[in-house]
């Protein structure tokens, strides 16, 4: 996902709903599922939006001939679970610490140098490695994808920055992690999560595309909506589905908490965004309108799948201002009504 677009869509989203809350509660007009329904549908590019409260489904909607059944790639919203992947691998004590050096589970791996013992586990949770990056358009992002050696394309490049002290967004970095979690376990980040994740959840079919040997750890997983609110339950219960433990509280407190600062108006949690208007939320995003939105104290989820491929990035920042517009003008106000 390009740099920022993911930010700017949750800002719509919570600028939206205040004026929307605002002019709702004046007018005490109250909105409908039916009428969220109505305008989504105007959305061209959207396939699906789903709505759960209190842990149950409450709206559930597919355009276009889209259907329930139908796999939804998550693009970059995948980078929000390889977090969840890597806090069941500190649970497991697979990896020790977020804040040991990736070289210690990375030895051996082809392009690895001493420089690399400056950046931690956490540094690629948070976007802080440091390395030469901007993917402020879809070039970089094309020829690390393209590259055939998409390890030694990251690893090859300068650090140009402390580690820790600049967030710049880097999906290879997150790729990486994937290697690294693959390293650590010894097991696929597919087999792993299957095992760990997705089973517990229920969660049965899935696909995930490899980038040479490993999982594509930056924007490669493919799932069902209804499944994408299973790992959104995850994030509002703090690690638990239908009563039952699946990641440990510390882990989720800690992916929520404002890890970085984002251009001084937001923050970035451990893989998650996250935004502060009239309530907190915390999201999962991907390009073109990928969501799992999470409204802690509401107890609400969002979902949306939408078309992706091929529509360039200035289309993709439009569907997604459209999407998050009507979250603020509709869905925002139905929750809150």
């Amino acid at each position: 996902m390009w740099k920022y677009i993911n930010y700017i869509m949750l800002i719509v989203i919570m600028s939206n709903g205040s004026c929307a809350k605002a002019q709702s509660n004046s007018s005490k007009e109250t909105v409908s599922l039916q009428e969220i329904n109505q305008q989504a549908k105007k959305i061209k590019a959207l396939k699906s939006f789903l709505m759960s409260r209190n842990g149950k489904l409450v709206g559930e909607f597919y355009f276009r001939s889209h259907q329930a059944k139908d796999l939804a790639h998550m693009r970059s919203a995948t980078k929000s679970i390889i977090s969840l992947l890597i806090g069941i691998a500190v649970d497991q004590k697979k990896i020790q610490s977020i804040d040991d050096p990736i070289t210690k589970y990375l030895k051996g791996l082809p392009g690895l140098e001493t420089r690399h013992a400056n950046i931690t586990v956490r540094h690629l949770l948070t976007m802080t490695s440091g390395f030469r990056w901007d993917e402020s358009s879809a070039a970089i992002y094309d020829r690390w994808v393209m590259s055939g050696r998409p390890i030694r394309f990251l690893l090859d490049r300068k650090i140009v920055n402390t580690p820790g002290k600049k967030f710049e967004y880097n999906s290879a970095g997150t790729h990486l992690l994937s290697v690294l979690l693959t390293q650590a376990t010894g097991m696929s980040t597919l087999k792993f999560a299957q095992r760990y994740l997705f089973t517990p959840l229920g969660i049965e079919k899935v696909r995930w595309e490899k980038l040479g040997n490993y999982y594509n750890g930056g924007a490669g997983l493919e799932l069902r909506p209804r499944d994408m609110l299973k790992l959104g339950e995850l994030l509002l219960y703090q690690g638990k589905y239908q009563s039952k433990t699946i990641i440990s509280k510390q882990w989720m407190q800690a992916s929520v908490k404002d890890q970085v600062v984002v251009k001084n108006k937001g923050s970035y949690g451990l893989l998650w965004w996250i935004a502060q208007e009239k309530e907190r939320l915390v999201a999962a995003l991907g390009f073109g309108g990928q969501m799992i939105v999470v409204f802690p104290a509401s107890k609400v989820i969002l979902v949306t799948t939408a078309h992706w491929q091929h529509i360039g990035t200035q289309n993709a920042v439009k569907q997604q201002r459209q999407i998050s517009k009507m979250i603020g003008d509709y869905v925002l106000p139905f929750i809150y009504q």
